[in-house]
């Protein structure tokens, strides 16, 4: 005999749609606080990121990267009592924060907003405007054998003025995508903050306290050099 299942929550489609789209924002804000630091949380990290499908994966994430960042020496801004509650919300079914999603996704909202927060871009992103940026081999090395030679290739396209030279330039900065580059060729990519630091051709970054020519004057400056270059 077929047992009767229970009626749908009226709401439930709803719900379902609003933890859906909450995970992924909240993902893409967690994405550009981690892209901010010196070293990242990992490949492990970013996989769970681009895996994250629940409100309580989400809190794992958020976690993690606050683990992170007290091995890195910045003050967590969570206490005991916030942590707890992420804790829980990382242990509960999805049915469970199917019921409170609105109210965890509060949660991780005001979480994320204080790690955005605590965690400083280390320059005034239209400074960057306008850089010139090096383009980034696209292929990842394997082992140390294959990272040796992938500097030795790019030392000689750099040498050559070839393909892997200083040919790509900052045009757009957006909070949950990151720095958009335009290389000569007509590609783009996007890139975080602590990964556009890496492929700056010149140290033109400046940080947020040095406000002497202010921010737009700076950027006014990165972008006629990088018009020089082109």
């Amino acid at each position: 005999m077929r047992r009767a299942l229970p009626p749908r929550h009226p709401l439930a489609a709803t719900s379902i749609a609003y933890r859906r789209a909450a995970t992924r924002l909240c993902v893409e804000q967690l994405r550009e606080v981690e892209g901010r630091l010196e070293e990242g949380c990992g490949p492990i990290w970013e996989g769970q990121a681009a895996s994250a499908d629940s409100l309580a994966s989400v809190a794992t994430l958020v976690l993690k990267l606050l683990k992170r960042l007290r091995a890195s020496g910045v003050a967590a801004p969570c206490d005991s009592a916030e942590i707890e509650r992420l804790e829980e919300l990382e242990a509960m079914t999805p049915a469970e924060a199917d019921e409170r999603a609105v109210e965890m996704a509060q949660l991780l909202r005001g979480r994320i907003s204080a790690l955005a927060s605590a965690v400083p871009m280390g320059f005034d992103t239209s400074a960057a405007l306008g850089a010139p940026v090096r383009r980034r081999d696209r292929e990842r090395a394997v082992d140390k054998a294959r990272e040796r030679e992938v500097l030795r290739e790019r030392e000689v396209r750099e040498s050559e003025g070839g393909e892997g030279a200083s040919d790509g330039v900052v045009v757009e900065w957006e909070p949950l995508v990151g720095f958009r580059v335009v290389y000569g060729d007509g590609e783009a990519e996007d890139m975080s903050a602590r990964e556009l630091r890496r492929a700056l051709l010149m140290p033109l970054m400046l940080p947020r306290t040095q406000t002497e020519a202010g921010p737009r004057a700076v950027g006014e400056s990165a972008r006629e050099r990088g018009a020089a270059m082109g």
